[in-house]
């Protein structure tokens, strides 16, 4: 079985770690005027080369060659997750008195410090405050915080960043050259990307893509990690940024019909929304709405519709302008009259129709009948179910329905080809007939407009951002 990049590649000197040249140069200072500490502290980001540089520091301190594979006596590693009781920190304080027994220094690596116990961390201190000479502990944790100041104190403490996306691609270029991995520059810095700052990840994503095949692209990587393509997300945020909040919406719903998940699209557009206002590319207010907004995307009840109205909140500051209506309903047009005329739009004819099971709910029983088509909906099609659930139900004769839209948006989402043809087919699956389905304009929640009207002005102050999202989603798509 062959060695996983990661370790193949580990570092095996300190001149050959990774974006950390501000830790590398004091050390190799350090070493070279003989100032060795008792006691360092390695601290940061997980795949940052802190083990790494234990490792090597503890081997070069002793003018003992290294390489991953090598262990000597006098080199002892404690994994403090495994190791956390005081049980295990006593028996460390009764061996540290023992000379080396081949090197000058016996060290101690102690990693993931800060899972220890209180009364671990108490045997520990004591061994730190008055170490035998020939004894250097070697610290590292992702967690500096759990760490008592009494023994951050004790220490030289190094902190390591995140390695930046300019120092990792060449170093995984020059990897891949070694590997004879055929990918190209734009996939190489997609996996320094989503290895956000950790190198051994964005190694080991690596060694996971060359399974794939050759020509290895951007587009490969973000197939491989589940994410939706990193030109639709900017074609997203660009619309934010136009004020075209219609745009937005219909960008994400385009992602998610695509099968991609909200809680990542939310994120990918945070860290691209993020990248643009480091480049002063958006506005530090528009920035601040979209990504406060995206990060509730991920604890909605309903994280399709918390996505679209993110964007659409974020998209413009006149929200409702940004959809026509002769956009989204569908021609002819439906006239401003107090009682319209519904639009009928019928199942295609040419198709022909499915033998399927009847679920033997009564189609006498309209209501009955509408809510067990959307609780089948619910279950495959989250998106269809969020724009239906907030329609107007009624059999006006026998197997003809009208579905009734306060708002544009949702009536042109109902009746686009692919949802008419789910809710026909979900309605013949439950009830056994074929429906005749009509789309119209209803006048859902015009009394509590009039009320809303009659209310004092400062009763309704500060509220026209949300007005201009209930004249799209209505009031039922609020999230709080």
């Amino acid at each position: 079985m062959g060695k996983a990049l990661y370790r193949k590649y580990r570092s095996k000197k300190l001149s050959e770690v990774v974006g950390q040249d501000h830790i590398v140069s004091t050390l190799q200072n350090a070493l070279k005027s003989g100032q060795i500490s008792h006691a360092y502290l390695l601290t940061g980001p997980r795949g940052t080369g802190k083990t790494s540089v234990a490792r090597i520091l503890a081997h070069e301190v002793n003018n003992l060659p290294y390489d991953d594979d090598s262990m000597h006596l006098d080199i002892i590693e404690i994994d403090a997750a495994s190791n956390r009781r005081i049980d295990e920190i006593r028996d460390l304080r009764e061996k540290v008195n023992l000379a080396p027994t081949s090197a000058k220094y016996k060290v101690y690596i102690i990693d993931e410090v800060h899972m220890l116990t209180r009364e671990a961390f108490n045997a520990l201190l004591k061994t730190l405050e008055e170490p035998p000479d020939h004894v250097i502990f070697i610290l590292a944790t992702t967690e500096l915080h759990k760490l008592p100041d009494t023994i951050i104190s004790r220490t030289q403490r190094y902190g390591f960043k995140p390695v930046t996306i300019e120092d990792m691609v060449p170093h995984l270029k020059f990897i891949s050259e070694q590997e004879k991995i055929s990918i190209d520059g734009s996939a190489l810095n997609a996996i320094a990307v989503h290895a956000n700052g950790g190198f051994r990840d964005a190694i080991s994503l690596l060694d996971q893509a060359r399974g794939i095949g050759k020509n290895i692209n951007a587009s490969t990587i973000e197939k491989l990690l589940g994410r939706a393509p990193s030109e639709q997300i900017q074609r997203c945020l660009e619309t934010v940024n136009n004020g075209d909040g219609y745009g937005a919406v219909q960008a994400v719903a385009e992602l998610i019909e695509d099968g991609h998940s909200p809680e990542i699209i939310a994120l990918q557009m945070i860290g691209e929304a993020r990248s643009l206002l480091l480049e002063n590319k958006m506005s530090l207010e528009v920035a601040l709405r979209l990504m406060t907004d995206l990060l509730e995307v991920s604890r909605s009840s309903n994280p399709s519709v918390a996505l679209e109205l993110a964007v659409l909140k974020s998209g413009g500051t006149d929200a409702s302008s940004a959809l026509p209506v002769d956009k989204v309903i569908h021609k002819p047009e439906v006239a401003p009259e107090p009682s319209p005329k519904p639009e009928i739009i019928k199942p295609k004819a040419e198709k022909p129709a499915k033998k399927e099971v009847s679920e033997n709910v009564d189609a006498g029983d309209s209501d009955k009948l509408w809510q067990a088509a959307l609780e089948k909906i619910k279950g495959q099609h989250n998106t269809l179910y969020g724009v239906l659930r907030m329609a107007e139900f009624k059999e006006i004769e026998p197997f003809s329905i009208t579905l009734g839209f306060q708002f544009p948006f949702h009536m042109k989402r109902a009746s686009e080809a692919k949802h008419l043809e789910v809710i026909h087919s979900t309605l013949k699956l439950i009830s056994g007939k074929d429906y005749e389905i009509q789309f119209i304009k209803s006048t859902i929640g015009s009394a509590k407009v009039e009320i809303e009207e009659k209310k004092p002005k400062d009763e309704q102050k500060g509220s026209s951002d949300l007005s201009k999202i209930r004249d799209v989603f209505g009031d039922a798509e609020l999230l709080d």
